[in-house]
């Protein structure tokens, strides 16, 4: 066990999480009609608009703030299957089954979580002329987050391979190329070439994204929206 109860609005609560165990709905569960998965709705939507995603992101990133801050514990799987939308468009974290208290300069041991949202530094081969101290699980998480935001908006993840090693070996390279279209503002464009550092240390911190200026001018409006027109579109669908 890790965590016995998690306080935090970005975070999916529980009384008790395990780690094998995913997170339980949050105590306020009926009072929050709409707290779902992403990937449905990427399948019917594909992809989110800036203003939308920027929003989505910015909540994760204060759950992320939450448990690296406060707690000390990086979330190992960070991915868009464990962002839940509320019916207020707020976003929280959840599934803390790969959850893991950190060292005290930040480190995590071995690999944990889904291939596609792991860093490079993760999946690189260990250098066994070293003593193994594992990697950092601050900038990891924030990798995953930039993966996060890149599927809002492209529909897809950045690195595909037609076997585990060749997909190892394109993560571990860290090149992330991103596409032309959909036309992405400035700020987006420089906000994934900063989490989206090959090399770990350069990566900006949790803090660092929340005043990035593409996640500082996010508007609690555009996600309430897109939060209330999915439920209108279900209300008439189910009537």
């Amino acid at each position: 066990m890790i965590l016995k109860s998690i306080r935090d609005d970005n975070l999916e609560q529980s009384c008790l999480l395990e780690s094998d165990a995913s997170a339980a709905l949050p105590a306020d569960a009926t009072q929050d009609a709409l707290r779902e998965k992403f990937v449905p709705q990427l399948k019917t939507m594909w992809t989110f608009t800036e203003a939308q995603a920027k929003c989505f992101i910015r909540d994760a990133a204060e759950g992320l703030e939450y448990l690296h801050e406060d707690l000390g514990i990086c979330h190992r799987d960070l991915k868009v299957d464990n962002l839940l939308l509320g019916a207020d468009g707020r976003v929280c974290v959840g599934d803390f089954g790969s959850a893991e208290k950190m060292s005290a300069n930040g480190k995590v041991r071995y690999t944990k979580g889904t291939y596609m949202f792991m860093a490079p530094e993760c999946l690189r081969p260990i250098d066994e002329s070293k003593a193994y101290e594992g990697h950092d699980g601050r900038a990891a998480d924030v990798w995953a987050l930039g993966i996060c935001a890149y599927v809002m908006i492209f529909g897809t993840v950045p690195f595909g391979a037609s076997s585990i090693e060749s997909l190892f070996e394109a993560i571990g390279e860290g090149a992330v190329k991103i596409p032309n279209d959909p036309p992405i503002s400035p700020e987006l464009r420089d906000f994934f070439q900063k989490v989206l550092h090959p090399e770990w240390q350069d990566r900006l911190s949790v803090c660092q994204v929340l005043d990035h200026p593409w996640v500082a001018t996010a508007d609690d409006a555009d996600a309430a929206a897109y939060a209330h027109s999915l439920l209108q579109q279900r209300a008439i669908a189910s009537s």
